[in-house]
This record gives C-alpha cells, sequence and structure tokens, in this order.
C-alpha cells in the first residue's frame, strides 16, 4: 500500500451527496416525484399533512385541509410503514403538475377497491383500480386496461406509456403478471393527485381505499435494465415478486438495493444509492447480466469480528448479486462521516467474506487502488466479484517493526505483537528468519538480517527495499500485487541474490539499483520484469548446477539479463550449441571461447594442416546438405537454430568455462523453418534458458528420435521419443524431416520443463532391452555405439524402433551399421523381433582411416532375456567370437567402408550350432505351420501336429502377453508322428496373447484370444 506523506481528516455531514434515483437509476433530471412513506417519521395514526418529495425536486405532496388528510401508519408491509386513503375524502396533491405523457411509474399499494378509484394521477395519465384488478385507462373514448390481484394485499404495480398519440403502447406489471396494450388518447387534468381523482384542482372524486408504501414516477422511458433495477430496489425493501428475481438476499440485505444491468434496449453500467457505495466499468456485462448490491442497515460504527491482520471493520455489511457475470468492477467507498474511529484511511481494505462472519475464516482482503484524503474516498479498481457474497470497508494493521530477533511465524519478533500479512507493510532491523511461507505488503530490510532457512516463499504485494544482509537460502520471493507496479531496490551495495523469483503482477515488477542474481527459477505468470534500471542481473550457471526461466508469459522482458551456461572441461571437439537470447551475434561467444575464422573476432584465425584458415564455427544448410562457415563476428545466432563450435583451449583440451550471454532472453514461440526433403538432417537448438522435454515438441514434420553431439566420443548419440529427454538450455540438436519440401518447427513455452543439472546431454537414453557394439579405434577416444533393440512388435523393415546414422563431422571416427529389410538407409540403432528363433544381422564396418580397432560388447543381459547364444562373426578373418564368454575383439582395418560383419543370435544351441557351420535354414523343408494347428472347444485349447519323419521332436510352447513379456514358464514335450496335445497351462488365462511353437530350427507365432 502507498501511503500518503500527509493525512488531513475532516469529516463533513451526510447533505453533500448527489440525489441518486432508487436502485441508483436516474436523477432528479427524470424522478419527478419519489414518496416513501418511511421518511415520514410520524407517530401512528398521525394525519399526514405533508408528504416530502425525496427526488429532490421538491414535488411534496400534501393537504391543506384537515379533514382529507390520510392516516401514518406503522409497520404496514415488511415492517416499513405506508399512508392509508380512507376511500372517501382522503387525498394528496403533488406541489408540481406532472405534464409528460411519457411515464414509468412504480407503486408499492393495497387496496379495497368495490369499484373504479383512482390511486394516482397525472397531468396525462392514471393509476386505477377496481375489485381485484389493478392498471390504467386512457380517454378519448375512455378505455381501462387491468391486470388482477388479490385486495387488501400488498403488490408492486409498474406502469410505462411511451407517450405521444393514440395508438401508444402501455405495458403494466402486478403480481407476476406482465400486459401490455394499445391506448387511445392520453388524458388533461391539469393536476397530479396521490389517492382520488381530481378533474378539476382541489375537485376530488374516486378515492383510494386502500395504503402506498412507496411511489416512484420518471417522466421517461426507462429501458429494461433500468426498469428491472427499480423492480428490484422496491421488491427487497418491502418483500415483493418481481418479474425478474434478480435479488436473492431480500431477507438480511434488503435495504437500499442498487445495481447495474444490461438489456438488448439499454443498460445501466454505474449506480450509486446509498451515498456510500458507488461500483462503475464492468468490463464484460452483457445482455440479461446484473450486479445488484443490499446492506443490513447496520451502522457505521466498529466491528471487531475481523479476520487476521484486520483491526476493525464497519457494522454496516453489503450483499452481491450477481447475474451472469459482469467481469471486473471499479468500486467506490464514501467515508466521509463515517470513518473508522482512530482510523487511518491509507491502510481501509475492502473485506470480502463468503458468508458474512467475517472472523470465522474465508475473508478475502483487497487493498485499495486509491485513497483520495481530500474527497474522502476509497477506490478498489477491478474488482472480480464473480465469488463473492458479502463485503464492508475495513481497517488492516498498519506498519510493524521488527522487535527483536526471531522467526518471521512468532509474533514476538514484532511489535503489533503479531504476525505479519500480506496487508502489512514491515520494517526489519534484526535478524528475521523465514522458516514457513511469509506475506508483506511493503517490505523494508533497514539493518539486521532476513534468511530463509527452508524452500518457503515470501509474497510481497508492494515494493521490496535492500539495505542490509539478504541470505536466499532455498526460498522464494513472490511478487504478487494487483494493485500497484512493484520495486524491488538494492541499496546493499553488493549484488542481492536471490534463489526464485515469481512474478505475477498487473504490471511488470521492476528490479533496481545494483547487481541482482538469480541461481534457481524465474517465472513470469503476469505483468513482466523490468531490469532496464540495474547494473546487471544475471541467471548463473556453474559446473552443478543452471538456472531457468520457467513457462512464462510471452515477451516478459524490458532491458537486458546475463544469462549464464556452464561448459564443463572435455577433449578439444566440436559442441552443438544454439542462443537463448534474441538477436544474439557470435561476438557474445568471443570473449569466453577461441573463435578462429571470425572477421571482427579477438582470436585471429588458426591454419589447418597443409594450410589455409581453420574456421571453427558453422552453420548448416540442411537444403544442401553441407556445413557453411561462420566468418564473421557480427553475424547474428538465430534463436531455434544450432550451430557448430569447435571447443578447444589447447590442442587436445577444452578447459570449463562459462559463457555470458547478454540480451533479451528467448520467450513465447519460436518457429525455425526445417529444410530439404524427407530424411534430411537439420540442426536446431534450445531457444529458451530451460530445460526443454522432446517429447513436448511438436513431432509433426520430424521423425521419433533426435541426435546429440559426443565431444567425447566423436559421434552423435542418438536419443528416442517417449523417454521424456530433457534438453539443456543452449543445446543444439539434430532432427531428420519426415515431410518433404520446408516446413515450420515451433518451440512454445509449453515445452519447458524444470531441471537444474548443469551437463549437456552426452549418452545415449536407449536402453531398455538394448543391446550395444561399441567400435573405437585402439589409443583413441573416438567411437560410436550400435543399438540392438529386441522388441516382439519390430518389423524387418524400417519401423519406429530404428534409428538412421548420422557421420560425424570428424570422419576419424568409426562406426557399425546395419539396414532394414526395404531401406538402403544406414542405422545406427534398429529393432529385431525376439520372437525369432535364430537370427543373422549383417553389419557395416565404417573406418575413418586404416587403423587397429577394437568392438566390445555391452548390457548383453538385453541378449540374454531373448536368447541363448550371441556371435559376432568376421567374414574378413573367417573368425567367430563368442560374445558372451569374449565381449571384446581388437581388428585391424583399412579405411573405407566394408560388410565385414555378422550379428549371430539364437534361441537354443542347436539350432545356433547348425548356422555357424553354415547350414542354411533352407534345408528344413518342413515348415511349422504345416504341421502344428492350434485349435480350441468348450474343453479348452488343443495342439494338433503332424511330423513327416519318425524321430521324436522336441518341442517347447510359450506364452507372451502382448508387451513381450513371458506370462507362464515354458512347457517342454518329445512328439513324434501325429496326434492332439491339450495346452493346460492356458485354461487361466484371459486376453490376447502370442502362443509360441518352436521345435527344431522353426518357430511359429500365433496371436490367439483366451
Amino acid at each position: 500500500m502507498k501511503f500518503l506523506t500527509s493525512i488531513l481528516l475532516v469529516l463533513f455531514s451526510l447533505s453533500g451527496f448527489a440525489q441518486q434515483g432508487p436502485g441508483g437509476v436516474g436523477t432528479s433530471a427524470n424522478v419527478k416525484v419519489w414518496l416513501a412513506a418511511n421518511d415520514l417519521g410520524l407517530t401512528n395514526n398521525d394525519p399526514v399533512a405533508t408528504w416530502p418529495d425525496r427526488s429532490g425536486n421538491s414535488n411534496d405532496a400534501s393537504q391543506a385541509t384537515p379533514g382529507f388528510r390520510p392516516i401514518f401508519r406503522t409497520s404496514q408491509v415488511n415492517g416499513q410503514p405506508a399512508v392509508e386513503f380512507d376511500g372517501a375524502t382522503t387525498a394528496l396533491d403533488l406541489a408540481t403538475n406532472i405534464q409528460s405523457g411519457e411515464i414509468s411509474a412504480f407503486m408499492v399499494f393495497s387496496s379495497n377497491s368495490p369499484a373504479y378509484e383512482i390511486a394516482f394521477q397525472t397531468d396525462s395519465n392514471i393509476i386505477l383500480t377496481r375489485s381485484g384488478h389493478v392498471g390504467t385507462g386512457s380517454s378519448s373514448p375512455w378505455k381501462p386496461y387491468v391486470l388482477s390481484r388479490t385486495n387488501n394485499t400488498y403488490s408492486l404495480f409498474i406502469y410505462t406509456d411511451e407517450g405521444g398519440p393514440a395508438g401508444a403502447t402501455q405495458r403494466i406489471y402486478t403480481s407476476s403478471k406482465t400486459g401490455f396494450t394499445t391506448r387511445n388518447s392520453l388524458y388533461n387534468l391539469n393536476s397530479s393527485v396521490l389517492g382520488a381523482r381530481a378533474l378539476t384542482p382541489g375537485n376530488y372524486d374516486l378515492h383510494l381505499d386502500g395504503q402506498v408504501a412507496e411511489i416512484v414516477v420518471f417522466d421517461e422511458l426507462l429501458n429494461s435494465a433500468e426498469r428491472n433495477i427499480v423492480a428490484e430496489y422496491l421488491g427487497a425493501k418491502y418483500r415483493q415478486t418481481t418479474e425478474k428475481g434478480l435479488y436473492s438476499f431480500k431477507t438480511n440485505f434488503r435495504h437500499d438495493v442498487f445495481g447495474i444491468g444490461q438489456e438488448a434496449d439499454g443498460n445501466q453500467t454505474s449506480a450509486d444509492n446509498d451515498g456510500r457505495i458507488t461500483f462503475s466499468n464492468p468490463s464484460g456485462l452483457g445482455n440479461g447480466e446484473y450486479l445488484l448490491v443490499g446492506h443490513n442497515n447496520g451502522n457505521f460504527g466498529a466491528s471487531t469480528s475481523v479476520p487476521t491482520g484486520i483491526t476493525q471493520r464497519w457494522n454496516r455489511t453489503w450483499a452481491f448479486d450477481e447475474t451472469g457475470n459482469v467481469g471486473t468492477i471499479d468500486l467506490v467507498v464514501d467515508f466521509d462521516g463515517a470513518a473508522l474511529p482512530g482510523s487511518n484511511p491509507n491502510n481501509y481494505v475492502l473485506l470480502i467474506d463468503t458468508d458474512g462472519n467475517f472472523a470465522n475464516g474465508g475473508t478475502t482482503i483487497v487493498n485499495a487502488s486509491s485513497v483520495d484524503i481530500g474527497s474522502l474516498t476509497v477506490t478498489f479498481n477491478g474488482l472480480d466479484v464473480s465469488n463473492a457474497t458479502v463485503f464492508t470497508l475495513g481497517e488492516k494493521v498498519g506498519d510493524i517493526k521488527s522487535d527483536d530477533d526471531g522467526d518471521w511465524d512468532v509474533a514476538a519478533t514484532w511489535d503489533c505483537n503479531c504476525i505479519p500479512t500480506s496487508e502489512n507493510n514491515v520494517q526489519i532491523d534484526h535478524n528475521v528468519t523465514i522458516d514457513a511461507n511469509a506475506a508483506a505488503d511493503d517490505l523494508v530490510l533497514s539493518s539486521g538480517s532476513l534468511t530463509f532457512s527452508g524452500s518457503d516463499t515470501l509474497s510481497l504485494g508492494g515494493d521490496f527495499t535492500l539495505s542490509s544482509t539478504f541470505n536466499k537460502g532455498s526460498g522464494t520471493i513472490a511478487a504478487v500485487s494487483t494493485t500497484f507496479q512493484q520495486t524491488f531496490t538494492n541499496s546493499t551495495g553488493s549484488t542481492v541474490e536471490l534463489h526464485n523469483l515469481y512474478v505475477n503482477c498487473t504490471d511488470p515488477l521492476i528490479l533496481t539499483t545494483g547487481d541482482w542474481e538469480i541461481d534457481n527459477n524465474l517465472q513470469i505468470s503476469n505483468g513482466g520484469l523490468d531490469v532496464s534500471g540495474t547494473n546487471s542481473t544475471t541467471m548463473t550457471s556453474d559446473a552443478s548446477t543452471i538456472s531457468q526461466i520457467l513457462p512464462s508469459i510471452n515477451s516478459p522482458f524490458t532491458g537486458e539479463l546475463i544469462l549464464q551456461r556452464h561448459i564443463s572441461t572435455r577433449n578439444a571437439n566440436y559442441g552443438n550449441f544454439s542462443s537463448p537470447i534474441e538477436g544474439a551475434t557470435f561476438a557474445q561467444l568471443d570473449d569466453e571461447l577461441y573463435l578462429s575464422g571470425l572477421t571482427g573476432g579477438a582470436d585471429g584465425n588458426a591454419t589447418v594442416g597443409g594450410g589455409g584458415i581453420f574456421y571453427s564455427v558453422y552453420a548448416y544448410n540442411a537444403a544442401l546438405g553441407k556445413h557453411d562457415t561462420i566468418d564473421d563476428i557480427n553475424d547474428v545466432m538465430t534463436q531455434g537454430v544450432g550451430y557448430e563450435l569447435y571447443l578447444a583451449t589447447t590442442l587436445s583440451t577444452f578447459n570449463d568455462t562459462t559463457l555470458a550471454y547478454e540480451g533479451t532472453p528467448g520467450s513465447g514461440d519460436v518457429a525455425v523453418t526445417l529444410e530439404g526433403g524427407v530424411g534430411a538432417w537439420n540442426l536446431v537448438g534450445n531457444p529458451y534458458h530451460c530445460f526443454i522435454d522432446f517429447d513436448n515438441l511438436d513431432q509433426t514434420n520430424i521423425d521419433s528420435d533426435f541426435y546429440i553431439y559426443n565431444s567425447s566420443t566423436g559421434a552423435y548419440n542418438v536419443f528416442s521419443f517417449g523417454t521424456n529427454t530433457l534438453i539443456a538450455p543452449s543445446q543444439g540438436f539434430w532432427v531428420e524431416k519426415d515431410t518433404p519440401g520446408s516446413d515450420l518447427f515451433t518451440f512454445q513455452e509449453s515445452d519447458k520443463s524444470e531441471s537444474h543439472g548443469s551437463a549437456f546431454l552426452r549418452r545415449s537414453n536407449v536402453k531398455r532391452n538394448t543391446f550395444h557394439l561399441n567400435i573405437r579405434e585402439s589409443g583413441s577416444a573416438l567411437n560410436q555405439d550400435l543399438l540392438v533393440r529386441f522388441s516382439p512388435h519390430a518389423l524387418r523393415t524400417y519401423d519406429e524402433f530404428d534409428a538412421k546414422y548420422l557421420p560425424s563431422p570428424i570422419k576419424e571416427v568409426p562406426a557399425l551399421t546395419s539396414q532394414a529389410d526395404n531401406s538402403e538407409e544406414d542405422l545406427i540403432a534398429f529393432s529385431t523381433n525376439n520372437m525369432d528363433l535364430t537370427q543373422i544381422i549383417p553389419l557395416e564396418l565404417k573406418s575413418g582411416k586404416e587403423s587397429d580397432y577394437i568392438i566390445e560388447a555391452s548390457d548383453l543381459t538385453a541378449v540374454y532375456d531373448n536368447y541363448d547364444c550371441i556371435y559376432l562373426k568376421d567374414k574378413v578373418e573367417n573368425t567367430l567370437i563368442d560374445l558372451s564368454v569374449e565381449p571384446t575383439y581388437s581388428f585391424t582395418s583399412q579405411e573405407g567402408e566394408f560388410k565385414r560383419f555378422e550379428l549371430i543370435v539364437s534361441k537354443d544351441y542347436q539350432s545356433c550350432q547348425k548356422t555357424l557351420d553354415g547350414e542354411s535354414s533352407d534345408s528344413y523343408s518342413q515348415q511349422l505351420d504345416q504341421v502344428f494347428e492350434l485349435r480350441s472347444n468348450t474343453n479348452g485349447w488343443w495342439l494338433d501336429y503332424s511330423f513327416k519323419s519318425d524321430y521324436q521332436h522336441q518341442t517347447e510352447v510359450r506364452v507372451y502377453n502382448l508387451s513381450g513379456q513371458e506370462v507362464i514358464s515354458p512347457s517342454r514335450f518329445s512328439l513324434e508322428k501325429s496326434g492332439t496335445l491339450q495346452l493346460n497351462q492356458l485354461q487361466e488365462l484371459n486376453g490376447i496373447y502370442l502362443i509360441q511353437i518352436i521345435s527344431e530350427d522353426e518357430i511359429l507365432n500365433k496371436t490367439v484370444k483366451l
């Protein structure tokens, strides 16, 4: 809350308020008379000489002749008084004749009329009653129009006439009935009278036998919304049925109901009825929507039945009743003559409660948007009343200061012997610890210290001024003002370090003065962040952790931030990078990295062997399938695009360093264009200072695998969709197009995922049920993995389990690849169906130079879970290597590509041996699907078999679920000739299963429903 530097309270009487019409509709300009019996202040049975007009027009109703005066009666309708007319002599003349034919009249009355009587007349219009009816009439010729009602029962009667000549429309309402008629000519009665007709002034007849509690007459045709609001005002006051039934709180909050609303023929968008509350500017008012308010008739004295953090409130409370959704409103409270005792108006707040009990919880405290001491008003802008019920004016606890060292949530720490809330301005001059969630409005850390001891949140609705020691711990500072623009000021003379900063303000949070650091999370959900007034604002990174800008609004930043990215020690090699800054140039990297071949750079040009410039930075041209050199330090790093940078401190190593990108962080949607046709590689990059989850990215135009260069091995590692792999900030990665032509690839804020590990991705995430064959040059760190995945769903053709080979930019990196049956694409990861009995998988060797090489098998468990033997065959050396015994094989190769190896796996040793001996499965002429047949009947499942040979066949039956898991122990049988075998082990199963029948070197798979 912003305090005025000085306060001058001058309390005035209530008389200064402008006159408003009933329900806040109209003013003295169009309300010609407004008579309410509760204004009379008489004693029961007193005669009424003058009934004062509250319209502001002094159009009092009076009777000079004592014998013609009606009688005042108390407690006649809903506890309200009324004026009684005797049906014989009584009448009241208005001081001013109402001459307009256009009229909107409202009357709450009762009558016992045996014949026609006139309840009210103007110069042009009449309200008449007769036995069991009420209505109006017109002249030339006489034409009555009435609706039925109950005698001696109070009702609300509404009458409108659009004025003008005969043929105009009259509308009447009473007792839940509405009627329309076309009238004849208007009257010309020369006077306005209540309780009788007067053809000439003072000559009365057709006297009313009944009571009138209130009458309001407008000299214009109100729109439907205005008419409905006036009706709700009278309906609540007198407990009467209204046409729309818009106000529900007629029991406890029936006083001075007013409101806003809209219908197709017009609206009312601002209202003030009781002189205390005004609201206006609905943000979403539509046809048929209303907001009505009434109060409990409490006084403006103080109640201490209040929530924590509030000292007192008015006894008077109001209730909101919203029909539809009017959006937000601006609400003004006038405290002229009704200030809370001993209060500081700058601490006034609006209290909104769910049940009207402000001491039992459920109270929302709304800070004022402004306080005007001159006009004695407090304003609340943009108030959301969608969930509001009861409200009133309250005073929050004023400024609080620390009184001793201690915890924030201990009352003894503070001079108020209370715990500060979001409504309090707080000053700290001691050592205060936050060990639970805490809140304040303005916060000044003037001396002492403020320390987070845990992962708690300090929510601030106002400014934060730091002039002393702040210890961030693992806590969160949240800027949450919905009213004022907040400013955090560093007056410590040193860097203020924040762990988490959360911004959810109406206006941008301003960081100003000095240096600021955020070492964990920054999130901007609303408002924005303005750092233009700081010396520096840094998102930090080191060897163990990196800060993050979590999913935020679009374009949240004003001013420049420094985004750090730590790069660890590694072999001198390429790395794939991207920029987290909008419009960054390669000059951003020049201070921390050795950049060669870039004009304008600080490092000059290194040379390659044999001469020529060594270019250390490349972009990839996907359309042409080639790398383009970056040769100007001022070239812009396109956000969302990846670049290859050669990282070297010496010829063999790169020493760790921290990059510092300075500028506006990337936010919102970042779209890049993928070039080339189907199968084209594109180098893209994480454009955010936050990890992104590959599974969250739009996969529409790309393959389900992506690749990241591993500078330690010199090869690309493959990562797969469906594993929630996180891509680090500033990390470049390769994707393969699977659509023709150019396509957009868009990063979004929703792709972000919180993680604070500092490392870039280095190892493949393909682990589950996967066997690895690694090939490396002897004595070198350069190596590449071949990944073999086993799945019952794998196909021999190229499928979603396969991943293509992306050659290293270093041609000396060796590789082993395979191919699918329907493709000549080299695969670095491929799938094979683990239901096959025996497989011979050809492997191609890619050797970048003549050298000695080593192949090493790992994750052999993935093989043993599916097969009983695994061999590597070197066709050049005619050598078989049993990888289960010798997982490492050394050999020599020339430079080039050679179809040199085969990987052999089998489910039984006999089949494996036959394959190793060179016996083709073609020599086994009888196929199992000609031997076996599965069938079922009411007694279960049966296996029919018929062998041509006479010897016994060792047969095994295995059962798998659709995930490839073996669900029962295998059953083994010795079968010969022909016969039938009942498969009892299937009787307890229910669902779809794969039945696998294995005999000799053949295998039969049948999918059945059990």
